[in-house]
């Protein structure tokens, strides 16, 4: 089953949510598991491909569009969790015609910030909410997980047709976000 992000912010499954004086609309899952995550002692290699043993019941959750509290779960989990949530969405935060701009003007911080507008407004404060949160992540040593690692583990969730690079692409866009 594929997640909508629309639909569940119709549906109410979305926390609004405060992010630089902006109220943005963020599902549930993914805004408790950050601030889950934030509650925790860093981790060194957050967001590195784990899976365990319960992983698979945890996806059909999700599948199921079930509500999954991020509290209990190991720190591995929510970050498996997060990364498959995003990887399950109908269409993902980074369409054709969005990857396609942002690759042609890869070498221009201020084009690819403009590309960004071409996203559905659900999409692209998705995008910032996640970006913001991997800016966070990145800059905390004990994580271990700079921008360039972060982009490496997102990329292939995020871009609707990856290719070789986009990972670089999207290590970028985390820097960048600082000042969107």
């Amino acid at each position: 089953m594929k997640i909508d992000i629309d639909r569940d912010i119709e549906n109410k499954a979305s926390n609004s949510y405060n992010l630089d004086n902006k109220l943005y609309s963020i599902p549930h899952f993914i805004t408790n598991a950050f601030i889950e995550l934030q509650q925790r002692t860093p981790q060194a290699g957050i967001f590195k491909i784990t899976q365990s043993f319960n992983q698979q019941e945890l996806n059909r959750q999700i599948d199921l569009h079930f509500y999954v509290d991020p509290a209990p779960l190991e720190t591995d989990q929510i970050c498996s969790l997060i990364k498959y949530f995003y990887r399950k969405l109908t269409v993902p935060l980074l369409p054709k015609h969005v990857c396609k701009q942002l690759r042609e003007h890869a070498q221009n911080p201020m084009l690819m910030k403009t590309d960004l507008v071409f996203l559905k407004p659900s999409y692209f404060e998705n995008l910032v909410f996640l970006l913001k949160k991997l800016n966070g992540i990145a800059k905390v040593p004990e994580y271990r997980m700079d921008a360039k690692n972060l982009g490496v583990c997102f990329a292939p969730n995020l871009f609707e047709d990856f290719a070789f690079g986009d990972e670089k692409i999207l290590q970028q866009l985390i820097v960048l976000v600082e000042n969107m």
